[in-house]
């Protein structure tokens, strides 16, 4: 079987760290989730996304700065877009009580060269609870992360 010539992006996006609190009771879950494209997502759909996000009076589609009642609006509209574009979704749920025993279990298993870790996508996100900035795209080709 050939490689693909086509990339394949990730937009990672995550939800629930609490920085060195990590065990805080009200949010005992994390949540990291992304996005899989073939090719790039961004450049093909730019244009359609802002006219989405016009319809509600905004640049671009933050569900923490439009609120529920705003991407209800629109969210007829982004499923018509999802569903043109054909992208794959992964979701990962960790229950927090547990997410020691993981990363001590992920840092001792050894792996294949050019495959990824969870711990590795949402390293850039441990380390403090104030990102908040939009999903981070990585550029990934034959299915690992680069």
């Amino acid at each position: 079987m050939g490689e693909s010539k086509i990339p394949i992006y990730a937009y990672v996006d995550e939800s629930g760290n609490t920085g060195k609190n990590i065990f805080d009771p009200s949010q005992p879950d994390y949540y990291t989730a992304a996005l899989l494209s073939k090719g790039n997502f961004d450049a093909y759909y730019t244009d359609r996304i802002r006219a989405i996000a016009a319809k509600v009076g905004a640049t671009s589609i933050h569900a923490s700065e439009l609120g529920l009642g705003r991407l209800d609006t629109i969210a007829a509209d982004l499923f018509d877009l999802l569903l043109r574009a054909g992208p794959d979704f992964f979701l990962c749920r960790v229950e927090k009580k547990y997410l020691l025993a993981t990363k001590m279990l992920d840092a001792r298993t050894p792996r294949s060269p050019g495959t990824t870790t969870i711990s590795d996508l949402s390293r850039s996100y441990w380390p403090s609870s104030s990102d908040t900035s939009s999903p981070t795209p990585l550029h990934t080709t034959s299915g690992s992360v680069s």
